[in-house]
């Protein structure tokens, strides 16, 4: 199972992009107890994504937050191997 995720960093509390960060774990935390429940796999991707965002601008990896570019699709990909490998 795939977590949602969200390529942002605006945490600024009055913007779209933040109140949507803020409300992101409720969505998260459904899917973790899904795939505890179904004994899934699980990607965490808004994590790997978040982690890639102290290094790299969001405009890297999508035109915007849920819309994925190449490079998005690449990183969601080999979290997608590496969980499926391990």
């Amino acid at each position: 199972m795939l977590t949602p995720f969200y390529i942002s960093t605006d945490h600024n509390g009055q913007t779209f992009r933040s109140q949507v960060l803020e409300l992101l774990p409720r969505y998260i935390e459904v899917v973790e107890q899904l795939a505890e429940r179904f004994d899934a796999r699980l990607v965490r991707l808004h994590d790997i994504f978040q982690r890639q965002l102290q290094y790299r601008d969001a405009d890297t990896f999508c035109p915007e937050p849920v819309h994925p570019n190449q490079a998005g699709h690449l990183v969601i990909a080999q979290a997608l191997m590496d969980t499926l490998s391990a």
